[in-house]
């Protein structure tokens, strides 16, 4: 008698590992085993999703918000949030931005956001109201069940005049799973790094804040760098690579 041990190649997908070991002793055994494995008039299938995929990919729907003091005047930052056209200029991993349509109260615009290989063009609808409101939806996009962000603005610390509150909301939801794991690594931080990309337009705009050296300055917390981004994105390639060649 003697042993033979059959393997099945492990799969590592950062977030999903499966792997298959089928040991028998004796050549009985082995063909006894092959027979209730493996019968070639039978299609076997294993489904890794027979639980709840959120175990593994988690919410496909995902809020931020945050309320910050900034040092520009209200109509400063609205000008800046409401000028879609500059968008490809400052805004985090968007790749274009037209305005194609505008009146005082609504625009309309298409962009594209994204980095390789996850990239998405759609149309906005902006929802305007000088200076206190900007409100952009996500329309006809194949990636997105849902994109919305919602910039309300209000008057700032009252011993700063040229100053202003912001309370910043985003909504998304991925139509894929694949696409919800992905924006994990990356997708979080690129919007939690939005209200800091404005307030860097407005200072190129208008200059300095106004509440530097005050009691209002805002702690800066450290942001992503772009070795980060490099390297997330290389993580995020990897892994698209690894599930489409195992599917």
């Amino acid at each position: 008698m003697f042993k033979v041990i059959f393997r099945v190649s492990k799969v590592n997908l950062g977030f999903l590992e499966v792997s298959r070991c089928l040991r028998n002793d004796g050549i009985r055994q082995i063909h006894g085993a092959l027979r209730t494995f493996y019968q070639p008039n039978v299609v076997q299938s294993r489904h890794f999703f027979n639980v709840d995929p959120s175990q593994y990919f988690g919410d496909r729907s995902k809020e931020y918000s945050e309320t910050k003091a900034i040092g520009y005047s209200m109509e400063q930052l609205y000008d800046v949030v409401e000028n879609v056209d500059d968008y490809k200029y400052f805004v985090p991993w968007c790749r274009s931005s037209v305005v194609f349509e505008k009146s005082e109260s609504h625009a309309r615009a298409n962009l594209e956001v994204g980095f390789p290989p996850v990239s998405e063009k759609y149309t906005s609808v902006l929802t305007l109201a000088k200076p206190n409101l900007v409100k952009s939806e996500c329309m006809d996009g194949s990636l997105f069940n849902h994109l919305l962000c919602v910039w309300k603005i209000s008057k700032g610390p009252r011993d700063v005049p040229n100053s202003c509150t912001l309370n910043f909301y985003v909504s998304f939801e991925f139509k894929s799973l694949l696409h919800s794991q992905l924006s994990t690594m990356f997708f979080d931080e690129v919007v939690r790094q939005m209200v800091k990309a404005f307030e860097s337009r407005c200072e190129k705009l208008y200059g300095p804040s106004s509440l530097l050296n005050t009691k209002h300055t805002n702690k800066q917390r450290r942001g992503i760098t772009k070795s980060d981004l490099k390297k997330r994105q290389q993580q995020i390639i990897q892994s698209k690579k690894i599930i489409d060649g195992s599917s």
